[in-house]
């Protein structure tokens, strides 16, 4: 009886820790796309005050 019961306790932690375990990678994923989306969305708004590099000269 008491092997099922920390069988079963056993399998239900394994279980919320690989919910806890997805449920941060979503986070982390959204996050990134959330980051990228604001970047890009700087870059587009300052790339009028950017400076273009000067051109490499051959020797």
């Amino acid at each position: 009886m008491l092997g099922t019961i920390l069988t079963i306790t056993l399998i239900l932690t394994l279980v919320l820790l690989a919910l806890i375990g997805y449920a941060a990678c979503v986070a982390a994923g959204r996050e990134d796309r959330a980051m990228e989306r604001m970047y890009e969305k700087w870059e587009l708004e300052h790339s009028e005050n950017a400076v273009p590099a000067p051109a490499e000269k051959e020797a």
